[in-house]
């Protein structure tokens, strides 16, 4: 650091505009963000550690207690096959049978599993359990069973049955007595099925044969009366299946001949079709091919006008008008004939058609007197039909109801287990501690979650955009009491971080907790301090704020306000602190202590307050250009004590004494270091932090909203000071948490060795 100060007095001696060096802020170095930080997560449950423990205690504790004192209970199992398809003895299914199928089988086990949970299954049992008690000469009533467990065993028809209850014996009897009632009610069920089908099928027989009778003397009846004797049908139904046959194959015939005199009245001599050419047109039309083949030979040799072209042409035209006659009088004699056999096909086609109405006349009148035989012939035939399935089912039944084939079977009976099947030890105590890590592990999340302070760097840098400056780790006898406790006497183990030595490390601590730094004058309440070294861990904190406030900006500030948002952040320790720092890296460092409504940095430092800065900025130090500047047991480091408390204490800091002074130390000094009231309490810091070149502001850890934060950072830019960023004081020291060195580095060893 002494480095980085003595680059800073070059750096600002004329503050020459040049870019902005590397420096802190403007390289992000970390590593990328993640939704899911495991190391977040797990510096969280550290944080809460105490609510995990003692929420487990809270719930483990009662489970643990409530299983030792249970009573134990003993389990007896049975094992039943259920085949929904019973012993088939005779070839035809019986009345109680499923009808088959996956769906109708998982819907028959269904049943049977809620049978067996029924209470009244229950209640034939405790009927047995008391009639056996009630032989043995036993005047006790027993009570309804209890339910019992029902579970089907996958893949298969086996279903287990079994029943718990302090007694080994009762279980294996009760769960026997379960399976037994079960076969006997299924039984029973089905004789009662059975009765019942058979009282019904001889009601519906009776009712039925003396309607067959009725049917049938309506019908022979109504058949005579209206002459509907089947012959006279059948003949005049051949007649018109006759007509209609020859119709179909006349109307086809039309066809074809209306297709073909079409075909030819559309036809010219030119595209003759194939089938009308005759001999002699064909003879024509090689010798017309003939002659035109001689005159293409002689036009080779001769001209047009020679007398054998000539001659060969005249013999080519009366060739063609032959051929063309032939072609002409051959489709005039195809039309005429096939209109003929059209004109023919269409006088048959009407005279069939007039026998075929004729015909269908006497059908239909036929027909009109037929329904109503039909209609009474098919309800003979539909009761005929259902009486004899009535009476074959009658039969089959009444001949199954002597048989006793059942479809359910015990496998394996139940026995008296003697291993205690309830409480389970191991299973409650284990499950009870998992709910109780997790409930543990939820409240601490919910915790953290509506924890709104800031434990580390990274929150103030992610949650409100502000720089971290560093962080403090907690000195042990400066740490005030956390307010937030789960439980009144949970106690903070503090961290040895100050020097070897007695007592409190070889510092003197005042009544309110502060380490003296002072030249071991008199202090509070008759406190000496001695200027004993900080241990090497909280010193390095400190140097590490200083760097960051150096490079905060590429003109290092001299002259910063060290303030925080609400009282008791330890804003005053971080000054002095700081100043030290400053001053041990070789800076002539001056602290002013202008908070003049509290000043507690002079009795922090050990000097002594006859005069200071609120006299010289009330005017009544005249003739001192500067108020006394007051030496410390450090060298380099000086302070300018408040003085008696004034009665407007905003009044002397708004005055121009306050600007003209700090230009004057500015010179004489290489830091100037102002320590004044909270920013959300008074007025005062937002006055100082337009005149002076940058403010760091302090929270401490656990303790201080972000919140307020937020708002004292918006409080001081608004009053035109320059914010550097947020110190963290008071950080609990954890590998994880404090320092980006792994644990292996952060201990006295590694800080000792590098002082040395």
């Amino acid at each position: 650091m002494a480095d980085i100060t003595k680059r800073g007095q070059h750096e600002n001696a004329a503050f020459p505009a040049r870019r902005q060096p590397l420096g802190y802020g403007s390289a992000d170095f970390s590593e990328p963000e993640t939704a899911f930080d495991l190391q977040q997560i797990i510096h969280a449950l550290w944080r809460r550690k105490v609510t995990i423990l003692v929420t487990m205690v809270l719930v483990v504790i009662p489970v643990a207690v409530s299983t030792y004192l249970a009573t134990p209970l003993y389990r007896s199992a049975l094992i039943l096959e259920i085949d929904p398809e019973p012993t088939r003895v005779l070839p035809y299914k019986d009345v109680t049978d499923v009808v088959g199928g996956p769906s109708n089988y998982e819907l028959y086990m269904k049943t049977q599993d809620q049978i067996l949970r029924s209470p009244s299954l229950g209640i034939r049992v405790a009927n047995r359990l008391q009639e056996e008690q009630a032989g043995g000469g036993a005047n006790q009533v027993l009570q309804y069973p209890g339910p019992i467990e029902v579970q089907r065993l996958p893949n298969s028809e086996l279903v287990l049955l079994a029943y718990v209850s302090p007694d080994p014996e009762r279980s294996a009897r009760t769960v026997n007595l379960f399976a037994e009632e079960y076969i006997k009610q299924h039984f029973e069920g089905k004789q009662k099925t059975r009765e019942r089908a058979i009282d019904f099928l001889n009601r519906e027989l009776a009712g039925l044969k003396k309607r067959i009778e009725e049917s049938e003397k309506e019908f022979v009846e109504y058949r005579h009366t209206n002459n509907l004797e089947p012959s006279t049908i059948t003949v005049v139904q051949q007649k018109l299946a006759y007509l209609a046959s020859q119709i179909s194959n006349l109307e086809t015939e039309m066809i074809a001949s209306r297709t073909r005199w079409d075909a030819l009245n559309e036809a010219t001599a030119a595209n003759l079709p194939a089938r009308l050419m005759t001999e002699n047109i064909s003879s024509l039309a090689g010798k017309l091919l003939v002659l035109e083949q001689e005159l293409g030979t002689l036009r080779t040799k001769y001209d047009e006008n020679w007398p054998g072209v000539i001659r060969k042409q005249q013999e080519i035209e009366l060739t063609r008008e032959q051929y063309e006659r032939e072609k002409t009088e051959a489709l005039r004699k195809a039309r005429a004939d096939a209109e003929v056999d059209f004109r023919t096909a269409e006088r048959r086609y009407e005279m069939l058609a007039s026998a075929q109405s004729e015909q269908e006349s006497l059908i239909r009148k036929s027909n009109e007197g037929s329904i109503q035989l039909n209609i009474l012939q098919r309800e003979v035939e539909t009761s005929q039909q259902l009486y004899n399935g009535l009476m074959e089912r009658l039969k089959q039944t009444s001949v199954t109801a002597g048989l006793e084939f059942g479809n359910i079977h015990i496998i394996e009976p139940g026995r008296p287990n003697r291993k205690v099947y309830s409480p389970n030890v191991a299973w409650n105590l284990g499950l009870g501690s998992l709910f109780a890590l997790a409930l543990g592990v939820c409240l601490a999340f919910v915790r953290d979650f509506w924890d709104r302070s800031l434990s580390s760097g990274e929150q103030a840098e992610e949650l409100l955009s502000l720089p971290s400056l560093g962080m403090v780790p907690v000195i042990e006898g400066t740490a005030a009491p956390r307010t937030r406790r789960l439980l009144p006497w949970g106690r903070k183990t503090s961290l040895s971080l100050l020097g070897n030595g007695n007592g409190h490390n070889g510092k003197a601590v005042s009544p309110n907790g502060i380490v003296v730094l002072g030249n071991g004058k008199a202090g509070v309440n008759g406190h000496s301090g001695v200027g004993q070294p900080l241990s090497p861990i909280v010193s390095e904190a400190f140097r590490t704020v200083c760097a960051s406030i150096l490079l905060s900006d590429w003109r290092s500030p001299r002259s910063i306000l060290v303030t925080s948002a609400v009282p008791g952040e330890g804003k005053t320790m971080m000054v002095a602190q700081l100043g030290r720092a400053f001053a041990e890296s070789g800076a002539r460092t001056i602290v002013l202590e202008l908070d003049l409504r509290k000043p507690a940095l002079s009795k922090l430092l050990g000097v002594e307050t006859r005069a200071g800065l609120s006299l010289f900025l009330a005017g009544h130090m005249q003739g001192a250009a500067t108020p006394e500047a007051l030496s410390t047991n450090i060298e380099n480091l000086f302070v300018m004590p408040a003085g008696p408390r004034p009665p407007n204490p905003m009044a002397l800091l708004s005055s121009d004494r306050l600007s003209a002074l700090l230009e004057r130390l500015l010179t004489e000094y290489r830091f100037v270091l102002l320590d004044s009231p909270p920013v959300l309490t008074v007025a005062d810091a937002r006055v100082l932090s337009s005149r002076v070149q940058g403010v760091v502001l302090v929270a401490k850890a656990h303790n201080t909203s972000r919140d307020l934060v937020n708002r004292a950072r918006r409080v001081l830019e608004t009053a035109g000071g320059k914010v550097l960023g947020l110190a963290l004081n008071q950080v609990e020291s954890t590998a994880w948490s404090y320092s980006g060195y792994p644990g292996r580095y952060h201990d006295e060893t590694y800080y000792s060795s590098a002082s040395q």
